[in-house]
């Protein structure tokens, strides 16, 4: 079992699939339990933080009456981090 719990702790993100190998019976199951090496599934996180997406709208509301020579001076990306 530990090769198991090293590969738990190392990869916390891991999925149930690719730490199959590691678990061949329940007493492994319960060991783990023991341990405090619960089944959990990482958090889905939005692609966009709501600090973000208030603060583009808030440059939207603020330059809304531009000019469209001043809109052709910014530089628009669509990509996030």
């Amino acid at each position: 079992t530990v090769p198991f719990f090293g590969e738990c702790t190392r990869r916390p993100k891991a999925t149930f699939k690719d730490l199959q190998g590691f678990m061949a019976g329940s007493a492994q199951f319960v060991q783990c339990n023991k341990a405090g090496l619960y089944g959990r599934v990482a958090q889905k996180k939005p692609f966009l933080k709501k600090c973000y997406t208030q603060s583009r709208l808030r440059y939207a509301k603020t330059h809304l009456e531009e000019s469209d020579t001043f809109r052709q001076k910014v530089l628009w990306s669509d990509e996030t981090k």
